[in-house]
């Protein structure tokens, strides 16, 4: 995968298509300076630069809000902070 930022995105209701060198499927729009977003059926987090933040590892994942987002692995559910730290 490419750290490089994101080339293009087009806007689908609240729910955006990002491509970047064609690995990018799906991605939540920006909140607390990441958006989550969906390769290959799993999720993580990029910052305002287009370049992973959060390791692209999770099940499951939605929205930073108040810091914090709740994500799944392998149907343990539980909170992450903005640096992808298990809280």
């Amino acid at each position: 995968m490419s750290s490089h930022g994101v080339e293009s995105q087009e806007l689908i209701g609240w729910l955006c298509r990002y491509s970047h060198d064609g690995w990018y499927n799906w991605t939540y729009s920006f909140y607390c300076g990441s958006a989550s977003l969906c390769v290959d059926g799993k999720w993580g987090y990029l910052d305002r630069n287009g370049v992973v933040a959060i390791p692209i590892i999770y099940d499951e994942a939605g929205n930073f809000k108040d810091g914090r987002d709740e994500v799944q692995i392998e149907g343990e559910r539980f909170y992450i902070d903005i640096k992808g730290l298990k809280l």
